[in-house]
């Protein structure tokens, strides 16, 4: 199964916590005008207000056409898409607009897709710093996810490397997901696994 590139605005989601780090990622996605970025703008603490700062502070910089902003939680005017954790998800039962959802297991998926989330980020996919004690559920969990639903599965988790990201896209991913790649430090990580999709995107056109 192959990478589909049709269905969302993006094949890559950086999931930031600052202005200063979305302002760095813009930078770089403006570079890759054919690949679609999602920046879901978040809080470590769910913090509604901090969120919705964030958001009003991004809204008043230029954002590339192929970048598409996402809130953690709550509305933002001028924003269209959110991203649930899965017990805001239960929480808020059948939510309205255009969302997606963190999910970490397969009825936590399937509950976020019969309720019409978009999409869903399935993790940890591979064993990453933030959550050591957490069992990944590695490239044959992730195939289990795709198989069991019919919206586009994001894959998020310890993907810190071109290698990695290519084995989950070629899992089947709708795109893949990252917090640390997000960082200023890291950027050279986040052009690499970004110019390896545009490569893989040209290839699946060139089959087709």
């Amino acid at each position: 199964m192959n990478m589909s590139l049709t269905g969302l605005p993006f094949q890559f989601l950086a999931i930031v916590g600052s202005s200063l780090v979305a302002k760095h990622v813009l930078s770089v996605t403006c570079e890759f005008p054919t690949i679609g970025v999602g920046l879901i703008l978040r809080d470590p603490l769910h913090d509604p207000e901090r969120v919705m700062e964030l958001a009003n502070d991004l809204l008043r910089v230029d954002i590339p056409s192929n970048t598409t902003l996402l809130t953690n939680s709550c509305l933002v005017e001028g924003i269209t898409w959110r991203h649930l954790t899965s017990s805001e998800l239960k929480e808020e039962k059948i939510p309205s607009g255009t969302f997606g959802c963190s999910v970490h297991n397969l009825e936590e998926a399937s509950h976020a897709e019969s309720v019409g989330a978009q999409y869903v980020t399935y993790s940890p996919v591979f064993t990453t710093s933030s959550k050591p004690a957490t069992e990944p559920v590695g490239l044959t969990g992730l195939r289990k996810c795709l198989e069991s639903l019919s919206i586009p599965v994001i894959a998020l988790g310890g993907i810190d490397s071109v290698e990695k990201a290519m084995a989950c896209i070629k899992v089947g991913v709708g795109g893949v997901a990252g917090i640390r790649l997000s960082l200023p430090e890291n950027s050279k990580g986040l052009i690499e696994i970004l110019e390896a999709i545009k490569r893989y995107s040209i290839e699946i056109r060139v089959k087709c």
